[in-house]
């Protein structure tokens, strides 16, 4: 299933910024996103270390980035 989500993966990444994937727990959102996209750096929203307003979170991002967990409260 997930080799099958990684070609509409890439060419929505190419054409479209952000791209979001949601999906039930457990689907293996975050092991594509990460497979997928190696050089992108992973920020876990969930991690202590990432509370920090959006605005800023955003504003210090300097190449492309995976967010997971965009539901958890980063600040």
């Amino acid at each position: 299933l997930l080799r099958h989500a990684a070609i509409p993966l890439h060419r929505l990444a190419r054409i479209a910024e952000p791209v979001l994937l949601q999906g039930p727990r457990g689907a293996g959102k975050t092991t594509l996103a990460r497979r997928e996209f190696p050089g992108h750096l992973y920020l876990n929203l969930a991690d202590p270390a990432a509370r920090v307003p959006p605005r800023a979170l955003l504003a210090g991002l300097r190449r492309p980035a995976i967010l997971d967990e965009s539901t958890a409260t980063p600040y």
